[in-house]
């Protein structure tokens, strides 16, 4: 995603700053013909600064005029430099250009061999060499202001340099500092590295304040409109830093449903007459993949085809599995049968796919029930992942997007098309919910891959960086395909989705993570705080059958032409919070507190009076009988029912290591549960949240489930 508006606004207003921060030196210099004070170490410092500045604002794409004003500082700074030799020494301009030049020219070669240096790291995920570019130009910049400072305790005096070139340097810090506060992650180097320049110049003003400002006001009125500088740009500073100009974490993108009509009521409408107000021809571009495998339950199934995938014709929807056969009149695709023969016999997992193939084939599947619940699908799905990508592109190339989710995915379309949208499609995006996965170490980095349940997404850029072959110059492939390749890691590793983010992570096409956009969750366990409300909702992970099918109907009433579903608007599907206590039911633990056994709680009403006592708690759950826990939440949810339970006993071992076993008269341990909901508290936390801006959130592997 872009930059927020903001964000770019007033980083490009401390670039403009940045840039003609200089000439008001170069002019007073020019007319007083003397640089008498202003230290020539501190311009020479300044002019090598740009070159790591370049380095990083280039490599890191950031717009045209970031990219540009490190070469004007470099460039000014070399002018002012010169002019120290020109002016105090009594250099000619011959000799003055004979020593400039060629140091302006090393500079632009050392710049050049640095950023391509760098583009190279960056293709392979290093970031380092960008933050050290970022901390060298930081700390050149201010070696160069303290240089001032000596020169002001040796002379007692703020000499030479002009309050005026001060005043936009120290502007340019704070927009850039307040920039950073629009981002939609915090960048702590950034704040780090304005606020200290901007310190500094304050410094600079403070000693200029005591050892000039009184013979200054004298000779001019401008010492007045000077001062008045200084103290606004404190203002903007310390407003900044404690948030009083309503700084945004997020994107506010203007998005437009393309469902026709957009709304409408679903009461007496069939499916048929639902999904024709579906945007059919979004998907020439976004192609949907469904995962599914032989062993998923009929209910499970019934429920996706007759929501998420309801609207979605033979050849629009591409349904990947573990056995060929027609599901919901579509042609269900057996991905498995394209690895090679050799790789059935090599890997243990196999066996359950062999099983399969055989009993389909002796017309006993299905038919011998206690025989096909012995199959283990679930070890099967891992090998799905990278043979379904290479499918997808094999037989709907080209297209910009390629959204792969699973049975018990819950896809809001509407939002998915929105926010795809955004994106160039020919970037390499790969998007989703992330989760933590193989450690490299080479580079000595956490690598994630998105979580399969929620559903991810790879743009065309994507599936050309992972599916690409070398090949020989005459054409033919010198090695395999992607599913070949990385089998030999699937066969140790639990997971295909983590293996297929391990794959893209060697292809340079990292995870950029969208949760909670790509949601675990399912609907009946969203925690709605302030992490789920104003942020539109895309997917959701393990609803019930009953669930998916229900706020698919609700969801078509529920849209507006410009403006997502949002977790707010989901709330008022199933109200929680509405109701104060509930038995045999369980809300849940999410952003949870467990009472300390201090607290003496001994029952439900007691666990209720300590969550009300606590400011920030929204529900609690009593886990009673022999548990006796109480476990408070500053976010609500519906949860689910939940019986008594008996307490598993944890195993107790000798010094050996040997399971000590139980004693006979071990009476059994039960817990049961009942939820509570402080409905006035929680109806005061939503009315103080109107979502009057939709908060799109930012790539993030911080921000995780």
């Amino acid at each position: 995603m872009d930059v927020p508006v903001a964000a770019n606004i007033l980083g490009t207003l401390g670039a403009v700053c940045w840039s003609i921060q200089l000439i008001p030196q170069i002019i007073v210099n020019y007319r007083r013909h003397n640089a008498t004070g202003l230290q020539p170490s501190m311009m020479m410092l300044w002019a090598w600064a740009g070159v790591p500045l370049g380095v990083y604002n280039i490599v890191k794409e950031f717009n045209i005029a970031l990219r540009i004003q490190p070469q004007i500082l470099t460039l000014l700074s070399l002018v002012t430099w010169i002019q120290c030799y020109y002016y105090e020494r009594k250099w000619s301009v011959y000799r003055s250009l004979l020593v400039v030049v060629p140091i302006a020219a090393v500079m632009g070669g050392i710049q050049a061999s640095l950023i391509i240096a760098l583009r190279i790291a960056k293709s392979r995920s290093l970031e380092w060499p960008l933050i050290l570019m970022a901390s060298l130009s930081a700390a050149l910049l201010a070696a160069g202001v303290l240089t001032h400072y000596w020169d002001i305790w040796k002379h007692r005096t703020v000499r030479g340099i002009s309050f005026l070139f001060v005043a936009i340097d120290a502007a340019g810090d704070v927009f850039s500092l307040v920039s950073v506060f629009f981002q939609p992650e915090l960048d702590v180097l950034g704040i780090v590295i304005y606020a200290t320049e901007f310190v500094l110049w304050c410094g600079v003003f403070a000693c200029g304040g005591y050892y000039n400002l009184l013979p200054w006001v004298r000779k001019s009125r401008m010492a007045i409109a000077g001062l008045c500088t200084v103290v606004f740009l404190i203002l903007v500073f310390w407003g900044a830093i404690h948030g009083s100009y309503g700084v945004s974490q997020y994107y506010s993108f203007s998005t437009t449903s393309s469902f026709r009509p957009v709304s409408v009521d679903p009461e007496g409408k069939t499916t048929q007459d639902l999904c024709a107000t579906f945007p059919k021809h979004l998907l020439q571009t976004i192609q949907p993949v469904l995962k599914m495998g032989h062993a998923d339950t009929k209910e499970r199934l019934d429920a996706q085809f007759d929501s998420v995938s309801a609207c979605f014709g033979k050849d629009e929807l591409l349904v990947i599995s573990d056995l060929d056969e027609s599901v919901h009149d579509h042609q269900a695709i057996d991905v498995l049968a394209d690895l090679p023969a050799i790789y059935y016999h090599d890997n243990p997992d196999f066996v359950n796919y062999m099983w399969q193939k055989e009993m389909r084939a002796n017309g006993t599947l299905d038919v011998d029930l206690e025989a096909t619940a012995r199959i283990q699908g679930w070890r099967m799905d891992k090998f799905k992942f990278l043979p379904m990508i290479e499918r997808a592109w094999k037989m709907k190339p080209n297209k910009d997007f390629y959204f792969f989710f699973e049975t018990d995915t819950y896809v809001f379309w509407d939002n998915a098309f929105r926010f795809l949208q955004t994106f160039d499609p020919d970037a390499p995006l790969y998007m989703g919910s992330p989760s933590p996965g193989t450690h490299d170490v080479k580079q000595d980095i956490k690598t994630w891959f998105a979580n399969g349940g929620p559903g991810f997404v790879l743009s065309r850029g994507a599936m050309r960086a992972l599916l690409v072959r070398k090949t020989t110059p005459y054409g033919q492939y010198v090695e395999p395909p992607a599913t070949e390749k990385w089998l030999p890691m699937l066969r140790d590793d639990c997971c295909g989705d983590s293996v297929t983010g391990w794959a893209l992570w060697n292809v340079s096409v990292p995870l950029r993570g969208y949760w909670p956009l790509f949601n675990p969750h399912p609907l009946h366990s969203i925690p709605f705080s302030d992490k789920y409300w104003c942020q539109p909702v895309m997917t959701l992970h393990k609803s019930s059958p009953k669930d998916m099918v229900d706020v698919w109907r609700w969801e078509f009433a529920q849209r507006q032409l410009g403006r997502p579903l949002l977790y707010s608007d989901v709330w008022k599907f199933h109200h929680p919070g509405d109701r104060e206590v509930a038995e045999n039911w369980d809300n849940g633990k999410w952003d949870f507190t467990v009472a300390p056994p201090e607290a003496k709680i001994d029952s439900f009403e007691a666990c209720g009076k300590y969550c009300k006592d606590s400011s920030d708690c929204l529900q609690y759950n009593w886990r009673g009988r022999d548990e006796k826990k109480c476990v408070t939440s500053k976010s609500f949810r519906v949860g689910e029912p939940r019986q008594p339970e008996k307490i598993i006993e944890p195993e107790v071992k000798d010094d050996k290591g040997n399971v000590i076993p139980p004693p006979p008269d071990r009476q059994d341990r039960w817990v049961d549960f009942k939820s509570g909901w402080l409905t006035e508290r929680i109806e005061q936390w939503r009315s103080n949240r109107n979502c009057s801006e939709v908060q799109w959130v930012g790539p993030s592997t911080k921000r995780i489930f």
